[in-house]
């Protein structure tokens, strides 16, 4: 009787040493989680610099002086109906094979669908793509107005042929830098 009391005081002990150093050991993990976690939060992107960052499914290539005319076709609204057929001018800062980055003092509506063509060229290379804006940008510092387009109905030939010299132009930044 004695010896199965030791036997049963011994594993209780056990039990309550086991506990304490566990409970010490997981407060300390705890920490690391809560203090490593901080630390991804400063070092990650969030998460709308994250979207920002994945949301292009193209590389987008740095024009400069490169102009473009841009041809409305519709608005989506009878209210612009006006301006169907109108050209603008228009510059571009980037361009990818989806779409494009342009800068003009223009304002338009881009909460409707504004569909339109528009006339480039690259390298003496002449496009001319069907093209939506999707979002706007106005600067305060200045009067321009950044659009983001993309180009929705490229065909397979100008997605190659601006492929090409969208590659041509990053290797030559690449050997000048």
């Amino acid at each position: 009787m004695l010896y199965a009391l030791i036997l049963e005081t011994s594993v209780i002990t056990a039990m309550v040493v086991y506990y304490f150093l566990n409970k010490k050991t997981n407060r300390e993990r705890q920490k690391e989680i809560i203090s490593s976690k901080s630390n991804l939060d400063s070092s990650t992107p969030h998460v709308s610099e994250m979207e920002q960052i994945n949301r292009r499914k193209y590389h987008r290539v740095k024009v400069e002086n490169i102009g473009c005319m841009i041809q409305f076709i519709d608005f989506g609204t009878n209210k612009l109906k006006p301006l169907v057929n109108k050209m603008v001018e228009a510059n571009i800062e980037d361009i990818s094979v989806g779409g494009m980055r342009i800068t003009t003092c223009i304002d338009l509506p881009v909460q409707n669908q504004v569909i339109s063509e528009i006339t480039f060229v690259i390298k003496n290379q002449e496009f001319i793509l069907q093209c939506e804006f999707v979002r706007k940008e106005a600067k305060f510092e200045s009067n321009l107005i950044h659009y983001g387009i993309r180009f929705p109905g490229v065909s397979k030939n100008d997605e190659n042929r601006l492929g090409r010299i969208i590659n041509e132009l990053e290797l030559s930044k690449k050997i000048i830098s």
